[in-house]
This record gives C-alpha cells, structure tokens and sequence, in this order.
C-alpha cells in the first residue's frame, strides 16, 4: 500500500509540473505573436514581413492555414490568420496584403 501511495504522489506531481509546464510554454507563445502582430504595420513589404516571422520565432504552427512548404505561400493568400494555439486561441493576429505590401494587421479577440 505504501508504495502505491508513493507512485500516486510521484504521478501527481508530475502531472502539476507538466500542467504548469504547458500553461508557460502558453505564455510564452502568446506573447511571441502578440509582439509579432504588433509589429507588422501597413505598408511593410512582405519580404520585410516574412524576415519578421524569422526574426520572431513565428513558424507554420501559428498559422491558421498551412501550407506545407516555405513560407512563400503566404504572397499568394491575401488574408492570414496566426494563433497561438489552434484549438483554443485567446485572439487572432489578422494580417491582409495585396501581393506586394502589408495593407492591414490587428489583434482580434
């Protein structure tokens, strides 16, 4: 009985680390896209917006859309949408461009 005792507490907290590991890893993703979305700007060109994605840390899993590949894709699809998490995004960087330059860029709740 005791060393069921002691697996169980051992599990748990384990589970508590890996809960509060996931909840910082969350954090931490947030505030990457927000610094990101909040430096995107109209009129940046999208080769100054893709080094800005590089220089971020942004990649393919905060994109709303992917298309597996590099990120040139992102020229030919006018409106992207990034997140920090998938299935659960507290707000939504929406960025529009028309080929050429960044037209639009906000943080959507």
């Amino acid at each position: 009985m005791r060393l069921l005792s002691k697996v169980l507490g051992v599990s748990a907290v384990i589970l508590v680390l890996a809960a509060v590991v996931l909840d910082v890893r969350q954090e931490r993703r947030d505030a990457r896209l927000r610094r990101f979305c909040q430096g995107v700007h109209g009129g940046m060109s999208m080769s100054e917006f893709l080094a800005l994605e590089q220089v971020r840390g942004i990649d393919e899993s905060y994109l709303v859309a992917f298309n597996p590949g590099d990120f040139q894709w992102q020229r030919e699809n006018r409106t992207l949408g990034f997140r920090s998490h998938l299935f659960d995004p507290d707000f939504e960087c929406v960025i529009v461009h028309d080929g050429v330059a960044i037209t639009s860029a906000e943080l959507v709740p």
